[in-house]
């Protein structure tokens, strides 16, 4: 009985077994298993930042084209309450000053019924369309002058592409046939302004580069053209 005591014992505190044992339990990854890792976690970082990249571009075209409709829309507004007050000037013994004094493409220059009449102008220049305004003085030849320097100037739109398909301003008379402006002779010219009767607006705006160009259009009778203020 001695002797397989011993061997019992002899066996359980061996130290070549236990470091055996140890070095199972302790062993590392492989050069291979490492490189596959990097590999995988490099692929899952590349899908991420694509993902949230996508996301971001999104956003942005998103709030780019909330913007460009506001931006029209306010502008638009604007634009379609002024030519509705139009009306003519009167001129002491004379034909009547047309509600138009300057109508091209891309410029657009009005008398406006107020309690004091005014004179409202939108010019686009480059990207941006501003509003200039100036008020009537009283007088008795055309009963009222209007100064060369506008009182008011304020921007009401910008980022307008160059290139827009339509025009800004289109024109139309009596008969709805368009009134041909496209001759700067013609934008002034008093025949062809009092043949005007109604204006379509095409208003379009482009935030950035990279979201669609927004179009807002209206067209606008004038209401007080037989009314003339005096």
């Amino acid at each position: 009985m001695f002797p397989q005591h011993k061997q019992r014992v002899m066996a359980a505190t061996n130290p070549s077994d236990s470091a055996i044992e140890e070095g199972r339990t302790q062993a590392g990854f492989t050069l291979i298993e490492l490189l596959v890792t990097m590999v995988i976690l490099s692929i899952v970082m590349g899908m991420t930042t694509l993902a949230v990249r996508t996301v971001a571009q999104t956003y942005v075209s998103l709030t780019g084209n909330t913007d460009s409709l506001r931006l029209n829309a306010r502008a638009a507004n604007r634009i379609t309450k002024t030519v509705r007050g139009g009306t003519e000037i009167k001129v002491l013994n004379d034909v009547n000053l047309p509600a138009f004094e300057q109508a091209g493409p891309t410029d657009l220059s009005l008398y406006v019924s107020q309690p004091t009449p005014k004179k409202v102008r939108y010019t686009l220049t480059n990207d941006e369309l501003v509003e200039e305004t100036t008020e009537a003085t009283a007088d008795t030849g055309p009963y009222w002058q209007f100064s060369a320097s506008p009182d008011q100037s304020v921007l009401i739109a910008s980022k307008i592409p160059p290139e827009s398909p339509r025009p800004l301003f289109r024109y139309y008379d009596s008969l709805d046939q368009e009134v041909d402006v496209t001759n700067p002779a013609d934008q002034t010219d008093l025949d062809v302004l009092s043949r005007i009767v109604a204006v379509e607006l095409t208003l379009t705006v482009q935030t950035t580069e990279n979201t669609p160009a927004t179009e807002i259009s209206n067209r606008v009778e004038l209401p007080n053209l037989g009314v003339v203020k005096q």
